[in-house]
């Protein structure tokens, strides 16, 4: 009999355990589902997208994902964003250009819960990778020292490539090396790390995702730095201009230049001739295009080789003048001349054009000179003489000669 009541003593005790582990799990400890914000996700596989010519432009560092859990009070309540292990394989799928979801999978979790909103995805950026070579320019800030002048300067090398996402490398449109010049009056020889430039002259740096890289990084500049010395030019002249045309002058369009090279030879340099400019033949002005004789060790700074140098020419002319009054004068005390019929001569010119144009009869003195008339008085033929303004020559004088009656009284 006591045997019996303690089995059945035993069994109710188990009954009971059941039946309170049951309460405790449902009641006490019931199922439900939580959201686990900022779940890490690994990016694996990310070499993969340089197969496929792709690179990422947007955040693949550092992503996080909202994972949905289901499980007991406890055991949900328990796990922490770090618990769950969320991978992206960037070589799953296929992959274009622009945004792409990545399917994130679950790695690992806690054994007494499910997750309950797969599939996950992220979404990651992508773009094309291009190449391009491009030369190198070379930009300066400053001045060299005064009485030095700066030479073309050089990188080495002259080239260089630039790699990344074409959203980058297509904006850019120069690759820039800089140095400072300043009061330099030696050659300088330094390294200038690249910056790439848009169209603007702003800087392109690609982003925090997705970096440009450059073979070279940085290059090495020669920058040639010698004294310089400013010097006119000579126009040298061969030849002589056709009879009847007269030079006025001869002038260029630079008057000076600015040489360089070693002292020893600028030293002994004032000036820089032309090729000799031939005047033959010239019978109207004329602009010729005339090299520079450099001599052997000077540099031209600004590269000039050639001048224009004018060749202003006048034509002599000749020009006549019907109607010049005829004067007389010196005629001694105690006698007069009488008008005879010539009151008028006829005069011509010769000169330059430019000056005969500019000529009336009134400009032109004719006179006779009755110094030498006899004193009881009478008719004679006298010479007149002309005056012409300065510059101008007297070809011809008609007539030569006019006839004065001079009387006493």
């Amino acid at each position: 009999m006591g045997k019996a009541k303690d089995i059945t003593l035993r069994v109710l005790a188990v009954l009971i355990s059941i039946i309170l582990w049951v309460y405790i799990t449902n009641v006490e400890n019931p199922e439900r589902e939580v959201e686990i914000s900022n779940v890490p996700v690994k990016i694996v596989n990310i070499d993969s997208l340089s197969q496929a010519n792709l690179t990422p432009v947007s955040k693949i560092n550092d992503i996080t994902v909202n994972v949905t859990i289901k499980g007991r009070s406890r055991d949900v309540l328990a796990v922490k964003p770090q618990d769950i292990k969320a991978e992206a394989d960037m070589s799953s799928g296929t992959k274009t250009k622009g945004e792409n979801s990545i399917p994130v999978t679950i790695k690992d979790k806690p054994i007494d819960i499910e997750v309950e909103n797969q599939p996950l995805y992220i979404t990651v950026e992508l773009d094309d990778v291009v190449t391009k070579n491009t030369s190198v320019n070379i930009e300066t800030k400053g001045q060299v020292k005064s009485g030095y002048v700066k030479l073309a300067a050089t990188a080495n090398p002259q080239q260089v490539t630039l790699s990344g996402a074409s959203m980058f490398i297509n904006k850019i449109t120069s690759v820039v090396a800089r140095a400072d010049i300043k009061d330099a009056s030696s050659t300088l020889s330094l390294s200038s790390t690249l910056q790439f430039l848009d169209k603007d002259g702003k800087l392109v740096t690609g982003n925090e995702y997705s970096k440009i890289t450059c073979n070279p990084q940085a290059v090495e500049l020669t920058i040639p730095v010698k004294r310089a010395k400013d010097v006119p030019i000579n126009i040298k002249q061969t030849g002589k201009l056709p009879q009847g045309v007269l030079l006025k002058g001869i002038t260029s369009s630079v008057t000076k230049i600015t040489i360089t090279g070693d002292d020893s030879v600028i030293n002994d340099i004032d000036s820089i001739d032309t090729q000799p400019v031939s005047l033959d033949s010239i019978t109207s002005s004329i602009t010729k295009t005339v090299k520079l004789s450099i001599p052997s060790g000077v540099m031209i700074v600004d590269n000039i080789k050639t001048i224009n140098v004018s060749i202003d020419v006048e034509s002599i002319v000749s020009k006549s003048f019907d109607d010049v009054q005829v004067k007389y004068i010196n005629l001694p005390p105690g006698l007069t001349a009488s008008e005879t019929p010539v009151k008028t001569v006829k005069v011509t010119l010769s000169g330059r054009q430019s000056a005969l144009s500019s000529v009336s009869d009134t400009d032109i003195s004719a006179s006779v000179d009755l110094s030498g008339a006899p004193a009881d008085g009478g008719q004679g033929d006298y010479t007149v003489t002309v005056n012409a303004p300065d510059g101008l020559t007297v070809t011809s004088v008609s007539p030569e000669k006019v006839k004065v009656n001079i009387t006493k009284g």
